[in-house]
């Protein structure tokens, strides 16, 4: 048998020109694998000729859409060396593609050594279409071209499997067309053919992207919703499918008007059998049309209890305005300078004669994402217009009510003129009457809402901006805002007495807003430690359960009446002891120094530790601040460029048998430390040193 290389040296040139494939051979001596030799078939395939390739590797028929893991399998054969065939998309001169059917083989010379390696390739392109438009009527359904149930069931379970982000759901709908068959027995075949194909068109106009809408039998889709981000956002996808199927189809002369059933359920965690979605969504399919057709309804169990929830108390809103469930509670704000009652916030309450006291953290949502809010927020304008003409009647001095208003009702066209026909309608005093809007009325038109609050201010009322800190407002929109109050939402005040960075941010609000001309309310504050900094720190009005809680009508005017009365304006006396305050987690060592101390006229506060200290900072004047160095949790000069940083001017000093003079001589020269002290101290030093700080906090 004759083998290759024993073939006259033109015979066998003949054989490689003659190939409709092309042969290309590399050279595996070289690193780069540089092409040696290419047949006239490379350049009829590719558009390359010799000249332009011999001496390069074979990567620059690589594109955008080549394979990885066929370019990782080639490399692996390559490093072996084996053996390999892969289909990859390649890219010919001009910029078009092919299916390159791609063999490679490696060459040894006579003494068994890698010489080269031989490649064949073939222009698979026509089999590989084939190939696909085979696979796209395997995946696809040929009246509609939607995906089919096959390609559908891929999708879901790709859908489960892949990791989501948190909090986000995926929502399984079956639709089913009601009425359909007799439509179709009736007029035939072919008029519900194109019946079916109007519908898709229809559906595949409502479904976002990376939605899959799939046709699984002759008047049944599937609706695939993944990356939800709360079970309620499907509803209104549902209901607009609802309406957009019942608007009448003109077919062929004939009107025709169909409704849907629909089921639907929903996954928030992967499942062992993803397919199970598909029966569960179907299974409320069946339920929908039990219950009369063109509607929707919920797989039950307690994953969409919250949808049910939802269902239930915007179906019950309407009449809950008309049967006077809805009432509003006032809670009262404090002017901290004066001690007096600076105002009234009105707030929604509900209760249900069977179901109870509605939270508004479950009404409010509702109506905000059905529309209601808006005739809801008007009903909460006219009753609060009401209430406070009659709780002026018992205080006068009532300055004003605050109304929260939503975004949504911000937003509307006729807002303005909204609110000016309610106050006309109530007779009430412009002057009397906040509203509270929050940073959001800016996201979408910030000039269009800034020209509106312009306006109301034209009416003569005052704004308040909620929820400081919470939203997406830039400063330079803050400086140009209208507004005359600003609310410090109540998150930064929850921790504000012993975490540095609410403590530096509610400074810092209240600062820029009086450098605005702003006042400055600080909401849910609920003890006295916060009342204390809150005082420090010059905020002008706080609003929280530490002095009262939202009450309705009738408690809120004898509310009123007994505070007017028991407030006595108290002025704090000339002269006061000033306040040492010590920190050791030594209780003999405290000791010690409080009866030295006490001699010399101090009130004398002690702390075992840096939470103590700083609640005892939230509850007292402090002067001087005396502090162990060395403690658990948080040595002495971390505590005190706390201080530093919460109450500047207390003078600080570090009292230690502990001597790292690196850091002492750090804080030290960064101004967080007055003065450094050894133990065991000298009594007449420490005393001297105590006095010359008082009288330093006093300058």
């Amino acid at each position: 048998m004759m083998r290759m290389q024993d073939l006259p040296e033109d015979i066998f040139s003949n054989a490689m020109s003659a190939s409709s494939n092309a042969l290309v051979v590399c050279d595996a001596n070289n690193s780069e694998l540089p092409l040696v030799y290419v047949n006239p078939a490379f350049e009829k395939i590719t558009g390359y000729s010799p000249q332009e390739v011999i001496g390069r590797n074979m990567r620059f028929l690589q594109g955008p859409e080549t394979g990885a893991d066929e370019i990782e399998t080639i490399r692996r054969s390559i490093e072996t060396p084996a053996e390999v065939r892969v289909t990859l998309k390649n890219y010919r001169k001009d910029g078009s593609f092919f299916w390159n059917q791609l063999f490679i083989c490696p060459a040894h010379n006579s003494s068994g050594e890698l010489t080269h390696f031989i490649g064949v390739i073939r222009d698979a392109s026509k089999e590989e279409e084939l190939s696909r438009k085979l696979a796209d009527y395997d995946n696809y359904d040929s009246l509609t071209g939607l995906p089919n149930r096959k390609f559908l069931q891929e999708r879901l379970i790709q859908c489960v499997e892949q990791p989501r982000y948190p909090n986000r759901e995926l929502a399984v709908v079956y639709l089913d067309l009601d009425g359909f068959k007799p439509i179709n027995d009736h007029f035939g075949h072919s008029f519900g053919d194109s019946l079916l194909q109007a519908m898709a068109t229809r559906l595949l106009g409502l479904v976002r992207a990376g939605d899959t809408l799939a046709r699984i039998e002759s008047d049944e889709f599937v609706i695939l919703l993944p990356d939800l981000a709360s079970a309620t956002s499907v509803v209104a996808i549902l209901e607009r499918i609802l309406q957009e199927i019942a608007v009448p189809v003109i077919m062929r002369g004939v009107e025709v008007q169909l409704s849907a059933s629909i089921g639907v359920t929903l996954s928030e965690k992967a499942l062992p059998d993803p397919m199970v979605l598909i029966q569960q969504a179907d299974l409320a399919m069946h339920q929908a049309k039990k219950r009369g057709r063109n509607n929707f309804q919920w797989y039950s169990s307690d994953l969409n209890a919250s949808v049910t929830d939802f269902l239930n108390i915007r179906n019950h809103m309407q009449k809950a305005i008309e049967g006077n469930e809805f009432t509003l509670h006032y809670q009262p704000k404090f002017d901290l300078r004066s001690q007096r009652c600076s105002g009234i916030e009105a707030l929604a309450r509900w209760h249900h004669p069977i179901m109870g006291e509605i939270s508004p953290s479950r009404f409010i949502p509702v109506a905000e994402q059905t529309g209601f809010i808006i005739s809801f927020s008007e009903w909460a304008l006219r009753q609060a217009c009401k209430d406070f003409k009659i709780l002026q009647k018992a205080d006068p001095e009532l300055p004003s009510v605050s109304v929260n208003i939503s975004v949504l009702h911000f937003l509307r066209d006729n807002f303005v003129d909204s609110i000016r026909e309610i106050l006309r309608e109530a007779e009430f005093e412009p002057a009397c009457l906040d509203l509270e809007i929050t940073e959001s009325v800016l996201l979408s038109d910030p000039e269009d809402s800034i020209k509106k609050m312009r306006a109301l201010k034209k009416l003569g009322l005052s704004l308040s901006l909620d929820d400081f800190g919470t939203g997406f407002s830039s400063f330079s929109y803050l400086k140009k805002l209208p507004i005359d109050t600003l609310k410090i939402d109540r998150s930064f005040i929850a921790d504000l007495t012993h975490e540095k960075g609410d403590a530096a941010i509610v400074q810092g609000i209240i600062s820029m807003s009086h450098h605005l001309g702003l006042r400055v309310v600080a909401e849910g504050v609920e003890s006295k430690a916060q009342l204390n900094f809150l005082q420090r720190a010059l905020c002008d009005e706080i609003q929280g359960f530490l002095k009262a809680r939202p009450m309705p009508l009738q408690a809120i005017e004898s509310f009123m009446s007994q505070y007017r009365q028991q407030v006595e304006v108290e002025k704090e006396a000339d002269i006061m002891l000033p306040v040492v305050l010590l920190v050791d987690d030594e209780p003999n060592v405290l000791r010690s120094l409080q009866r030295l101390l006490r001699r010399d006229g101090y009130q004398i506060l002690t702390a075992e530790n840096a939470e103590q200290a700083f609640e005892l900072l939230t509850e007292h004047d402090v002067n001087v601040i005396v502090s162990d160095q060395r403690m658990r949790h948080m040595n002495g000069t971390e505590l005190l460029n706390h201080v530093k940083s919460m109450y500047p001017s207390i003078v600080r000093i570090v009292l230690s048998g502990y001597m790292d003079l690196k850091s002492v001589t750090a804080a030290i020269n960064q101004g967080q430390i007055y003065k450094f002290l050894t133990k065991p101290w000298d009594d007449k030093e420490l005393r001297q040193v105590v006095r010359d700080a008082v009288h330093l906090n006093h300058k």
